[in-house]
């Protein structure tokens, strides 16, 4: 690929394609929330769970609200890639016979197609280390939640 080539794609993502880089940062955050909470439930198998058990269930259900937004956002970044390669292409103006029009819209509207998928795969193989991590805490959130209530609900509490 050309130096200039990977210039413009770069400054791209700030000008034309900033909406994928809006939901990147999104992304982001989701994943960074979901190691906090995959975390705070790690703390609660070495203490007195009986105490905290509110408090790890809505952890627990925040983590699978915030899992499933990372799985939604990271097949949505090729569908956002899509829709600016269609609104790039949709505003070229062939009536004029100006080919320099023609030029800068369709490298904005493979810019907007290669950024997504850019992001999609990144985000796709990152997610996939902590997955398991995020799987196992959920998974001891509900082995200490019902651990925790069965004593509970067999003595009428």
């Amino acid at each position: 690929m050309e130096h200039s080539a990977v210039k413009k794609m770069l400054s791209s993502i700030t000008s034309n394609d900033s909406y994928i880089l809006f939901f990147a940062l999104f992304v982001v955050l989701l994943l960074i929330l979901a190691f906090i909470c995959a975390h705070e439930i790690t703390k609660y198998k070495s203490s007195d769970v009986a105490k905290n058990v509110v408090h790890v269930k809505r952890t627990a259900s925040g983590l699978r609200v915030i899992n499933s937004l990372i799985v939604t956002f990271i097949s949505i970044f090729p569908l956002l890639g899509m829709f600016g390669t269609v609104s790039a292409l949709l505003s070229l103006d062939l009536s004029s016979g100006d080919m320099s029009n023609l030029k800068v819209n369709f490298f904005a509207a493979l810019t907007s197609t290669a950024w997504g998928i850019v992001f999609s795969v990144v985000f796709k193989l990152f997610y996939s280390l902590i997955v398991d991590y995020i799987e196992a805490q959920l998974e001891d959130a509900v082995k200490l939640t019902v651990s925790e209530d069965i004593p509970a609900i067999l003595s009428g509490r």
